[in-house]
């Protein structure tokens, strides 16, 4: 089936505009769309003007990247961080007239730009930003169904489920991306607002105190898991037996967080591993073969079976069909 025939662009509800929504039922780790940017910007010392140069192209584009939405907000000079600050800080000699209606519609379509843009990474570095006229329109959630995946080799953005949708559910992905998973409802609150200009209503956000203490249990227990990496290659058996135990623990409670709060898909891989890893080393075979099985069947809906990872589970001495 074509991905474009899964999914429609349609009024939402919430205030939220339009979005992008499924036609029919769509398992987890379908790749549902796949798209060019209308935009590309290289990280660099002069973004407005590659902005411009960048705007020239656009061609018979312009009327649906106008239609994106504006966070207004970048344009009120009485903000910090407005876009005519940002433009006169780059350029002073930049006549921007803000009482100019010519510079206001350009002003305008930079505030487009601004609130639409996605970080594009390359070798795992942010690299600059980019906008896309139908993944711009996929609407947030601090508990997404969908993630965006970055392809730095083609210069495309693919959209990929992260669990099952029914027909007529709407697409949503975490703007804040990975690190929104471990952030309270205050600091996700805070980044929503300043940059797009939106307040969330998932259910994450109408109920924050139960969300929050879950999301800070998980920061913790990240936070747990890294140190002990960390300290492994430095420690003698003994040590790493004591440390393997509680590690287990850890990686087990981040597992049962990670799939209550249904923030795993392929995420929860990491977490597979560790305790694979840790039950092995402590002799909790079947365990590991349990929490591998589980990894590599993960790997194989969102990365397809010629990426699935095997080397860690051979180092680790686990062997099995």
């Amino acid at each position: 089936m074509d991905p474009r025939s899964m999914i429609e662009v349609r009024a939402a509800h919430n205030g939220m505009g339009r979005g992008l929504f499924a036609t029919v039922d769509i398992p987890m780790g379908t790749y549902i769309l796949t798209e060019s940017p209308v935009i590309l910007l290289s990280r660099s010392a002069t973004p407005f003007q590659d902005f411009c140069d960048a705007l020239s192209s656009i061609g018979t584009k312009m009327t649906e990247f106008e239609d994106l939405y504006c966070n207004v907000r970048l344009l009120n000079e009485n903000l910090a961080g407005n876009i005519v600050t940002q433009i006169r800080s780059e350029d002073p000699q930049t006549p921007a007239d803000v009482q100019n209606e010519d510079f206001r519609k350009f002003l305008k379509l930079y505030a487009i730009y601004h609130t639409n843009a996605s970080i594009i990474t390359k070798d795992n570095k942010d690299a600059g930003s980019a906008v896309f006229l139908t993944c711009s329109r996929i609407n947030h959630s601090c508990v997404p169904n969908s993630y965006s995946i970055w392809n730095d080799k083609t210069d495309r953005q693919t959209i990929q489920t992260g669990r099952d949708i029914k027909a007529g559910q709407q697409i949503f992905v975490n703007y804040l991306g990975d690190r929104g998973d471990f952030m309270t409802h205050e600091q996700r609150l805070r980044q929503t607002q300043t940059h797009w200009g939106f307040t969330c209503n998932c259910r994450a956000c109408t109920k924050p105190e139960i969300a929050d203490r879950v999301r800070r249990d998980m920061t913790s227990l990240r936070r747990s898991l890294d140190q002990s990496h960390q300290k492994w290659p430095l420690v003698d058996s003994e040590t790493r037996k004591a440390i393997a135990l509680k590690a287990v623990q850890y990686a087990e409670e981040l597992l049962r967080l990670m799939e209550e709060s249904e923030l795993g898909g392929w995420k929860v891989c990491q977490t597979y591993q560790d305790c694979a890893r840790y039950n092995m080393y402590l002799g909790n075979e079947a365990e590991a073969v349990s929490y591998a099985r589980r990894f590599l069947d993960t790997q194989e809906i969102f990365f397809g079976e010629d990426s699935i990872d095997r080397e860690w589970i051979e180092a680790i001495g686990l062997r099995f069909t």
